[in-house]
């Protein structure tokens, strides 16, 4: 993926609302439908560790667009991420150029 586009719709709930409930609800699976990756920390290194195991070495975060969530979150969840997700990852050999 090179780029992202927002759509005039990006604002509106949407299926959110449904995948919040799916996310965080008592009959919650460990993540909100194949290639969504949200919640807390360790919900996130699993649901990356996962991708790690079938090969994926490489993933994009849509984390902010049209700026409806204020940047102070934005980079409060960046830290957090920083802080508590990446250090899994620290040991994990980037595949060689001529691999991909």
């Amino acid at each position: 993926m090179r780029e992202v586009f927002p759509g005039r719709s990006y604002p509106s709930l949407g299926l959110l609302p449904q995948l919040r409930r799916q996310a965080t609800g008592p009959e919650a699976s460990e993540q909100a439908g194949e290639g969504l990756c949200l919640g807390g920390p360790e919900r996130v290194m699993r649901a990356l560790k996962r991708w790690e195991a079938v090969g994926i070495d490489r993933v994009n975060f849509l984390l902010n667009a049209m700026e409806v969530i204020p940047q102070a979150e934005v980079l409060d969840s960046l830290r957090l991420f920083a802080r508590e997700v990446m250090p899994a990852f620290a040991g994990s050999k980037p595949a060689a150029a001529g691999d991909r």
